[in-house]
């Protein structure tokens, strides 16, 4: 029987009875803490998939996502102003529309990337 130790509490537990996150097997007692703080709303599972690196990384690319969408908001705007035709501003109306999404998307989920790095240990603590 292959035992491991649990990434987030160290006890050495049969594999078969852990779960894979992010960061390593973790025991049954850490997965029912972590499915009670979900429960409870107070659990945030980027932070437990995820290094701090990997969600710094998260918040760029979602600010870089949203700054896209501006752009593609922007262009479909010009082009509608600039252009005249049915077919045309359908094409314009679905450049906007794409743009608005990708804004709303990318600031989501910066905001939760954001959260997640606010509730993010420097340095997992073992007990």
């Amino acid at each position: 029987m292959t035992t491991a130790a649990c990434a987030f509490c160290g006890a050495t537990v049969p594999t078969s009875a852990m779960d894979l996150t992010g960061h390593g097997w973790r025991c049954a007692t850490c997965q029912l803490e972590s499915q009670i703080a979900e429960a409870r709303g107070t659990s945030n599972p980027m932070t437990e998939h995820l290094t701090r690196g990997e969600i710094e990384d998260i918040v760029i690319a979602g600010g870089r996502e949203a700054l896209g969408g501006a752009g593609l908001v922007l262009a479909g705007g010009l082009g509608t102003l600039v252009l005249s035709g049915g077919s045309v501003i359908v094409v314009l109306t679905g450049v906007i529309a794409t743009g608005l999404g990708m804004i709303a998307h990318g600031l989501y989920r910066r905001k939760l990337a954001k959260h997640a790095l606010r509730d993010a240990p420097v340095a997992r603590v073992v007990r």
